[in-house]
């Protein structure tokens, strides 16, 4: 049986043959040393009725262990190549209870493979998609307008009431705005006090509009936190770069914080505010982009 160690289903066989003829080989071997009642037409008999019964029991046995094989297959495949093919198989004996079994496992690892993928792509502190997630949304998305927002004086809510105030207000910064925005626009967490938000609204008027009513109600609620909250804001036309948007959007984000905070700071807006609230921009800025926001 060493020859078959790794093969289930022809040790299944060959036991099968060696335990249906063993018969056959004790009357042989029996008629063997008794030569004078050897009878040859008994023997034929048995022979055959031996090695038909062999085949049909090996058949059988092999359909018995099918499912078994069947398991450790797709278990191999998805271990290697993370597919899962249920097996087909009686629902209540034993190979029906492993089968089971590997498909809970299987169900097991891909709900935890699904959560763990999840949790990698979601701010702990916001439940916000974090900003890889944020990058791989957007670049499913046709431009628009991205807007890079700060809650304003966090750190002093921080350094007088404690960080656990801080993340409070946090939390349910994020989760009005997640609220208002509906379903069109993307928001998630881009750092510290700072959040990214994709409208879903190419027109720069209309953008910068809707910015601003979101910046309203923030400053107007009173359900966010137990104190007043304001944010700043930097809006621009995307020109499809998510990087150097983003780049542009801070910019006008620290313009908008100069000026005095909570505020809405788009291209246009900052020039005509005086040039000199803009940090020197990149020279790899596409200067008809960044003006192409009111």
């Amino acid at each position: 049986m060493q020859f078959f160690r790794n093969r289930l289903r022809a040790r299944v066989a060959l036991e099968s043959l060696v335990g249906v003829n063993t018969p056959l080989l004790i009357a042989g071997g029996f008629m063997a040393v008794r030569p004078q009642e050897f009878d040859w037409t008994l023997l034929s008999v048995l022979a055959v009725a031996s090695v038909a019964s062999s085949v049909a029991t090996a058949v059988r046995m092999r359909r018995e262990v099918e499912p078994v094989a069947g398991v450790a297959a797709s278990l191999r495949d998805f271990v290697q190549h993370g597919e899962w093919r249920p097996v087909a198989h009686r629902p209540y004996d034993e190979i029906g209870l492993l089968a089971r079994a590997a498909d809970s496992v299987v169900e097991t690892t891909l709900d935890l493979r699904r959560s763990r993928d999840d949790d990698a792509r979601r701010d702990v502190l916001t439940a916000l998609p974090n900003r890889p997630a944020f990058m791989e949304m957007i670049g499913e998305r046709e431009p628009a307008s991205l807007a890079l927002i700060e809650i304003d004086r966090l750190k002093s809510v921080n350094e007088l009431y404690g960080q656990s105030e801080g993340d409070d207000l946090l939390r349910g910064f994020a989760a009005f705005v997640a609220e208002k925005i509906g379903p069109s626009g993307v928001l998630a967490r881009w750092s510290g006090a700072e959040f990214i938000l994709y409208l879903d609204e190419d027109d720069p008027d209309r953008a910068r509009e809707a910015v601003d009513s979101l910046r309203e109600a923030v400053a107007s609620a009173t359900g966010i936190s137990q104190h007043r909250v304001t944010f700043s804001a930097g809006l621009v036309a995307m020109s499809g770069d998510i990087d150097l948007d983003s780049a542009a959007a801070e910019e006008l984000l620290h313009a908008a914080k100069n000026t005095g905070r909570n505020s809405v700071m788009t291209p246009m807006l900052a020039i005509d505010g005086g040039a000199g609230q803009l940090r020197e921009l990149s020279e790899s800025f596409d200067t008809d982009m960044l003006l192409s926001g009111t």
